[in-house]
């Protein structure tokens, strides 16, 4: 995995403050019922991986999740666009997931529970073309994840130690 700098997390959470409400507002306008089909499928695949805290199938399905949304867009320049910023998602989760977790896919689940409810609203509006409700739920969605990266990064093991009191040097 390449090096990681913080202005690339920051980059990419305000390029996806643009690329997701678009990506969804196009997929409930132009989606077709087979892509309405395909998303749902989706869905139902990452919802059931965080039910039983498949690790990986959380990572995989998520991005087959959106993937499937990038592609319902009907549009080659956003589905691209959108697709490099999964994938750089996928890049920026490597270097923040819990690798030495004892179990690492309930951590997981535990922190993609709500996206799994607003990732449900967010299809249900696409389902139903409601292009301004899904551009809003995407927005909510991004709102959410930068709000789990920011707890995660602020994690502080420290304050969980009972440390004594330091005595006093003498001659102080």
């Amino acid at each position: 995995v390449a090096t990681l700098q913080f202005i690339d997390v920051v980059d990419h959470y305000e390029a996806m403050e643009i690329f997701q409400p678009i990506t969804c507002h196009f997929a409930a306008v132009r989606a077709t019922p087979a892509d309405i089909k395909s998303i749902k499928a989706q869905l139902a695949k990452f919802c059931g991986a965080v039910e039983h805290a498949d690790y990986e199938g959380i990572i995989r399905f998520n991005y087959d999740l959106h993937s499937s949304v990038a592609s319902a867009s009907h549009n080659g320049c956003i589905a691209r666009g959108y697709r490099q910023m999964l994938a750089d998602k996928l890049r920026i989760a490597q270097h923040g997931l819990p690798n030495a977790s004892r179990n690492r896919g309930a951590a997981l689940a535990e922190r993609f529970a709500g996206t799994v409810r607003i990732s449900r609203r967010l299809v249900e509006a696409i389902a139903r073309g409601a292009a301004p409700e899904a551009e809003q739920i995407a927005r909510e969605l991004n709102e959410y994840v930068r709000a789990q990266v920011v707890a995660h990064f602020s994690v502080d093991l420290a304050h969980q130690i009972a440390l004594p009191t330091p005595q006093r040097r003498g001659g102080a």
